[in-house]
């Protein structure tokens, strides 16, 4: 997968033909509204054990990406009279690896225990082109 194509998923708000652009462009004003002024993210990645659908990495510190999340969620509620998706049972992750067809998992797992004694890889938010002083 293509580094680009790394995410952390957050919060759904539906499909793309179900949820109107206005809709997309009050809600990512209302989050930076609430979110703005805090200091970005420092998050640590680390390997989780392969599941039926793929291959993860664990997102720490939870705390602050569930903080995040519910900001989000405080959003649409600003701008929708509901907000899909459940709050509980979010478990932060980034996917590396989704499995379109079965494989057995055991070598995948035995691949993954050699990167448990890794030190985590830390992400941040890269620095946008209108912070840089000229």
């Amino acid at each position: 997968m293509p580094l680009d194509g790394l995410h952390l998923t957050m919060q759904g708000l539906g499909f793309t033909d179900d949820v109107n652009n206005t809709d997309v462009a009050s809600i990512v004003a209302e989050t930076r509204r609430r979110w703005g002024g805090l200091p970005p993210l420092e998050l640590s990645l680390v390997p989780v054990d392969p599941d039926a659908e793929g291959i993860g990495l664990l997102v720490r510190p939870w705390n602050r990406v569930e903080h995040l999340r519910a900001t989000i969620r405080g959003a649409i509620g600003a701008v929708w009279q509901t907000v899909p998706e459940a709050s509980d049972g979010f478990r932060p992750h980034v996917t590396i690896a989704y499995s379109s067809g079965q494989a057995p998992t055991e070598p995948i797992r035995t691949r993954l225990n050699a990167l448990r004694h890794q030190p985590p890889a830390t992400s941040h938010q890269p620095e946008r082109p209108s912070d840089k002083q000229s």
